[in-house]
């Protein structure tokens, strides 16, 4: 079972866990295994977790790892201990929540002494324990707090903030400090939608008053990566959720803005470890009705 709960101004508190069932994998957290690139994923597909620009804190086993932000897919991992709870930052916000330059972890997945200062590897790691604490129960399974998270998500953001030594009343920016700092500036959320919307990097860079170069490497620092790999990242979300709705290779390929289809299947086989056909049919397995029952 696996269930997210956002925390504005920084990103997406995650947890999953299921009771333990005595062999096979018991977990599955992201970042454990870089792909190789152009790689596509052994089947099942399902496996393999998409590239999402975006950078973990992961608790597995006791211990801190940190999940450096990711421009190719990933395979999962397995772990002793099914209790698995991560925050991932937001796009832009992993340089300082991380309090380092993400483009040192980029596509990285280190034990988190190797990767973060010790202040940094401290509060994260009290932090998650304290919430793993709440949030599962002796036998491994989510409490039902975290089941009905539909309904309680005011109360588990409560206890997160609780957890990190703040109170419900703080914002989500006073949250972002406690664990390593605040990002949230304004040329973030700018190059966000510029990447979103197609810009181009020049036109970016001038409206908000930098080179080129300059603006590259605060892309760098921030988001672990530049702009031209952050529209892949969202170019290829805008591809997927267009599979998952039913449409089909070719048609995904001209809604989400690559130039042919054999461009997003070049793409897909690094960014998604499938293909977008696998994925299509996925999808329309998915969303087939179930059978009736015997005798129905």
């Amino acid at each position: 079972m696996h269930r997210e709960f956002a925390v504005p101004g920084v990103g997406t508190l995650w947890v999953s866990g299921a009771p333990r069932t005595g062999s096979g994998p018991e977990s599955a957290i992201p970042g454990v295994a870089p792909a190789s690139p152009g790689a596509v994923a052994p089947a099942p597909e399902s496996l393999a977790i998409p590239a999402d620009g975006c950078a973990d804190l992961i608790l597995r086993d006791d211990a801190l790892i940190v999940a450096g932000p990711s421009t190719r897919w990933l395979l999962p991992g397995t772990g002793e201990d099914p209790r698995i709870i991560g925050l991932r930052f937001a796009r832009g916000r992993a340089g300082a929540g991380l309090g380092r330059p993400s483009s040192d972890l980029a596509d990285l997945v280190l034990p988190a002494a190797d990767a973060v200062d010790p202040g940094v590897r401290r509060r994260g790691t009290e932090m998650l324990r304290a919430l793993r604490e709440q949030l599962f129960d002796a036998s491994g399974a989510m409490s039902p707090v975290v089941a009905s998270a539909a309904s309680r998500s005011d109360g588990i953001r409560a206890s997160i903030l609780s957890a990190a030594g703040a109170t419900a009343e703080e914002s989500g920016a006073r949250f972002g400090e406690i664990i390593g700092g605040r990002a949230g500036a304004l040329w973030v959320a700018e190059a966000m939608r510029s990447a979103a919307g197609r810009e181009p990097f020049s036109a970016l860079a001038a409206r908000l008053g930098y080179s080129e170069r300059q603006l590259h490497r605060r892309m760098l620092a921030c988001f672990g990566y530049g702009h031209a790999a952050l529209r892949r990242v969202l170019r290829a979300e805008r591809a997927r959720a267009a599979l998952r709705s039913g449409s089909r290779p070719a048609e995904a390929a001209q809604l989400a803005g690559y130039s042919d289809q054999a461009h997003l299947t070049r793409e897909f086989a690094r960014l998604v470890g499938t293909s977008p056909g696998r994925l299509a049919a996925a999808a329309a397995v998915a969303a087939q009705p179930a059978s009736p029952p015997n005798g129905a």
